[in-house]
């Protein structure tokens, strides 16, 4: 069985990116032939990371995988243990040349992540992030929702609503209702929805501490911003890879597509 690396990450804190580093890590010609980064920084595609967490339990339960209950984290876990026989059927050609798989999964709490740890052949990347990076993280959520294509946006509109019905912001909530499309929201209700779900954000850091482990990584959300040297040489000496020119262009292009976001992310700080 492969090795396989699963980064456990809150949804915005980069861990496709993470994941198509890794990649180009292993393969120097996998971002010429498979890179694309969307409009807002988005590697969902690239990363090929969602056969177990989006492909897999879709195509044979009817739903996903989250949230991170005990009934969807033994799917998971189970998953993880039979490759063949569950998410490897949906893995694609070119992602079989590598010597791993690889999952990218809105998985964070202590124990699942211990549960994944019990199998030998995992090795777990888990995003940290400070209250400091919680209202950055939310907005580029937030914004790579809006363009993402895999989900309807009814679906989207419903989870904008319901958001904003939790924290108690609904003053201008009619205005989901009546949109010409999520491209053409308002940066009032937009700033509204970024602030809810800054509020979720916060609420899943209590998920405790989370002990050392030899195939435990933990990488600062920050530190992607910061340090592009200091983060390589973290995923190089866990994963014993290299970094290439595609690995470094890729990083790159990341951060440029990521400026729009950042600029955003500056105007309601």
């Amino acid at each position: 069985m492969k090795k396989h690396y699963i980064v456990c990450y809150e949804g915005g804190t980069n861990g496709n990116f993470i994941a198509s580093l890794i990649r180009t890590m292993s393969n120097a010609t996998y971002y010429k032939n498979h890179g694309k980064i969307t409009a807002h920084g988005s590697c969902d595609a690239m990363s090929g990371g969602m056969r177990l967490s989006y492909d897999y339990p879709y195509a044979v339960f009817g739903h996903a995988i989250y949230p991170e209950i005990e009934h969807n984290v033994k799917i998971v876990v189970d998953a993880v243990r039979d490759p063949d026989n569950t998410y490897g059927k949906f893995i694609l050609d070119h992602e079989k040349e590598f010597e791993f798989d690889l999952t990218t999964i809105h998985y964070r709490k202590t124990d699942t992540v211990k549960k994944l740890l019990e199998n030998q052949n995992v090795n777990v990347i888990y995003i940290t992030y400070t209250e400091k990076d919680v209202k950055l993280i939310a907005t580029n959520f937030i914004y790579k929702i809006i363009e993402q294509e895999r989900d309807l946006e009814s679906d989207k509109l419903d989870f904008f609503k319901n958001l904003l019905t939790s924290y108690e912001l609904t003053d201008g909530i009619d205005e989901l209702d009546v949109t010409q499309g999520l491209s053409n929201l308002s940066d009032s209700i937009l700033n509204k929805i970024i602030s809810a779900h800054s509020s979720l954000i916060i609420q899943h850091r209590k998920q405790g501490i989370l002990e050392d482990h030899e195939r435990l990584l933990k990488i600062p959300f920050s530190l992607m911003y910061s340090d592009s040297s200091a983060l390589l040489e973290l995923l190089c000496n866990f994963t014993k890879l290299e970094v290439n020119e595609s690995t470094d262009l890729l990083y790159k292009d990341y951060m440029n597509a990521q400026q729009p976001i950042l600029k955003k992310f500056e105007l309601t700080c």
